[in-house]
């Protein structure tokens, strides 16, 4: 019926259901003749939003014979009408049209902007229009300028030189969003201009030249690499540099960015690294090369994190780093390997195998750090090894992995082995913490030798037990060697031999290392008891004895007298007064510690918002309430107190923003009920003509009963002019 002519009905645009159907009339409208078009134009002010779509799409397809009367309906007030000419012309494809884009970037309605700026997108512009679209990116709304800088973008034929002065004195806004413009137009020619914007004083804008120079890709690196090459290199552009490198993925970078793991800079560090993590696989080839000729161990320490992350399918690669006799080559190769954990298992469990002793042991020493089963049954059976050091790392490997397994053999070997070799095991038992092991150990607790009997008491007090306490506190009261004391009272205080309690007191007199070993094992203890003896050290005690008193007094907890602490808090020295602290939150609890937390924020942020308050309130009585609400703005980030939002209501009545008076007198009010801020609640809302909420507000304002005279006459006057309105 459309396509023979009949386009007097239209109207079927608002009320077919079906997609497909509306296509078709689409289809069939485009064909008619031009009065259809005018027709066409008027749909586009309709109220279904069904028809203005599809009218818009009509006129489209109808191509240019629509555009005259499109444009003539750009004089419609309606924003909405606007929106919809718009979306048609876009879809027109005329270039006639470009400048009148450009212009409705302009217009009073935000959906106008945005339709005219996504629309010049599919243009090709030429210079003049490209210049017109970085100037309109200082318009208002954010959106609108996303939208331009998306039309920028397409232009990937205007010339690079268009973005060069913008890009170094345009305003902040056309510095921002060009920078996030350029980089995607592909060519290495803009990654000065980019470097250029490092110093920009906007951290944004320092960012987005970062990610935009990566999205110009390999073709950037040769500039970046030439500016790292500068000497003495400003730290700030260094670090900027080093961030664009890492969505370049160029493995040409890698010798530079290899350097840069060794950067005293802790972030151009971490920037090297994620640079180097992102090019994967292939990378593990430079970190290798470098990992065997650098002398740096900074540098070594971060090539051994890189290849951990990236070198997974690159296992037998790292493992062939044993072939090379520098120690310090075979230990980092190690400790890749044993973090990378169950992708090198299988080479490992094969290295243990090697002829080469040097090989085998470093293989070992990676398993041990795993602490895989499979890592504790190979050092068993490494302990009976040819070679002492291999035996003494398999050793060392059971007791970091506290394998119980392995009990049974070790302390057969306490029987056989070495002095060197009985304190090796002697650690590892006490680090595995099997009572099964207590009856050998304790044994040697009457050794010849004072560094066995040393590793037999610590061993002993971290195993533990009733036997182990009771020898312990037995040997500690007949010993007198300040040496071997430090230990007993250490191994006392892991064992929980509580018995020790009154003799540990007591040796707090020396003041020596025994005084602090005893301060920590009474700490260890939970020695209440030990709280009066402890707390006059904090006043007499030595630096070392106050450190230790107080972490002492944080693990045995409250109560305690909190006043005692009071000299060191308000001290000089920052490590005791952090200890000092950590002390108070031990003594009162994770929930009353908050509370007082709260409380000493609160106070130390209220002083300063206090003085704002004050400013504010001065500027508002001199008339200046531009600077006023700036200042209170600035109160109220430290503190929401009701007064605050009562003083900023106030003055956005002064300024009568009504909309934001009404908003910040409501939370003064509900904060706190001032029957001041209350009245002028009523009266913003009966300035507002919302005559019946002022009634209600100025109601309760008399209700309140320390409302001032002048302020119950205002109320009761102005409720008599809001009954005579209503009337």
């Amino acid at each position: 019926m459309l396509a023979a002519g009949r386009h007097d009905r239209l109207h079927l645009l608002d009320v077919h259901p079906d997609e497909a159907v509306r296509t078709a009339i689409i289809d069939a409208l485009a064909s008619l003749p031009d009065a259809a078009v005018h027709e066409l134009t008027e749909l586009l002010a309709s109220n279904q939003r069904m028809t203005r779509l599809s009218a818009s799409l009509a006129l489209a397809a109808a191509g240019d014979t629509s555009l005259k009367p499109l444009l003539d309906r750009l004089a419609e007030e309606s924003g909405e009408t606007r929106f919809w000419v718009v979306k048609a012309l876009a879809r027109l494809r005329n270039p006639v049209v470009v400048p009148i884009l450009l212009e409705l970037l302009e217009d009073e309605a935000f959906e106008v902007q945005m339709a005219a700026a996504h629309a010049l997108s599919g243009y090709t512009l030429h210079e003049a229009a490209g210049r017109k679209l970085i100037e309109a990116l200082d318009t208002e709304n954010w959106r609108v300028r996303q939208a331009i800088s998306e039309s920028l973008a397409a232009q990937t034929q205007l010339p690079v030189s268009l973005f060069e002065k913008p890009l170094s004195s345009g305003s902040e806004h056309q510095r921002y969003w060009l920078t996030k413009v350029v980089g995607r137009l592909g060519t290495p020619e803009v990654v000065p201009m980019l470097v250029a914007r490092f110093g920009d004083p906007a951290w944004p804008i320092r960012k987005n030249a970062a990610v935009s120079i990566s999205k110009v890709g390999p073709a950037a690196s040769r500039y970046l690499i030439e500016v790292l090459g500068i000497q003495n290199l400003d730290a700030n552009l260094k670090f900027w540099v080093s961030r664009a490198m890492i969505g370049l993925e160029d493995p040409a970078l890698m010798p530079t960015l290899i350097q840069l793991l060794a950067d005293p800079d802790l972030s151009v560090r971490a920037n090297a690294s994620e640079a180097i993590d992102a090019l994967g696989d292939r990378a593990v080839s430079y970190l290798l090369e470098a990992l065997r000729v650098s002398t740096s161990r900074l540098l070594r320490e971060g090539i051994a994190r890189c290849l951990v992350r990236t070198g997974a399918r690159h296992v037998e690669s790292i493992a062939s780093m044993f072939q090379f006799r520098d120690p310090e080559v075979n230990y980092w190769a190690s400790q890749v390997l044993a973090q990378m954990g169950g992708p090198a298992l299988a080479v490992l469990t094969k290295l243990v195998d090697e002829d080469d002793d040097r090989v085998r042991f470093m293989a070992l020493s990676a398993l041990g750090q795993m602490g895989s089963p499979e890592a504790i049954q190979t050092s068993i059976d490494f302990l009976t090894d040819r070679h002492l050091s291999v035996r003494r790392l398999a050793v060392e490997n059971l007791g970091r992995m506290k394998a119980q397994e392995a009990v049974p053999q070790l302390c057969r070997m306490l029987e056989t082995a070495d002095s060197d070799m009985i304190g090796e095991i002697l650690r590892a038992l006490g680090a595995i913490g099997d009572p099964r092991a207590a009856p050998e150990v304790m044994k040697l607790l009457g050794h010849d030798r004072w560094e066995i009997r040393k590793e037999a008491v610590l061993a002993t007090g971290q195993i533990g037990g009733d036997e182990a306490r009771q020898t312990l506190t037995r040997i500690l009261r007949q010993e007198r060697t300040p040496e071997m004391l430090v230990f007993l009272v250490r191994a006392a205080g892991q064992a929980g031999a509580q018995e020790v309690v009154p003799l540990l007191m007591k040796l707090l007199e020396r003041g020596d290392d025994v005084a602090l070993e005893s301060l920590s094992a009474l700490g260890r203890l939970g020695a209440k008891q030990a709280v009066d003896h402890i707390l006059p050290l904090l006043e007499t005690g030595s630096w070392e004895v106050k450190r230790s008193a107080l972490r002492a007094l944080a693990r045995i907890g409250g109560p305690i007298d909190l006043t005692r602490l009071r000299s060191v808090i308000s001290g000089d020295d920052l490590v005791l007064r952090h200890e000092a602290w950590e002390t108070l939150k031990s003594v009162l609890g994770a929930r009353r510690w908050e509370e007082l937390l709260g409380l000493t924020v609160q106070r130390s942020l209220r002083e300063p918002a206090d003085e704002l308050f004050g400013e504010a309130s001065g500027l508002l009585k001199e008339k200046k309430h531009d600077e006023a609400l700036k200042v209170i703005k600035k109160a109220l980030r430290l503190s929401k107190r009701p007064e605050y939002y009562g003083l900023m209501g106030s003055i956005h009545l002064e300024l009568q923003n009504m909309n934001q008076a009404i908003k910040s007198l409501k939370r003064s009010v509900a904060g706190r009920a001032d029957p001041v801020i209350a009245c002028k609640l009523a009266v913003a809302y009966f300035l507002s003509r919302d005559y019946r909420r002022a009634l209600v507000h100025f109601r309760q304002v008399l209700r309140l009963a320390d409302t001032p005279q002048p302020v119950r006459e205002l109320a009761q006057s102005s409720i008599k002019k809001i009954q005579d309105v209503l009337k």
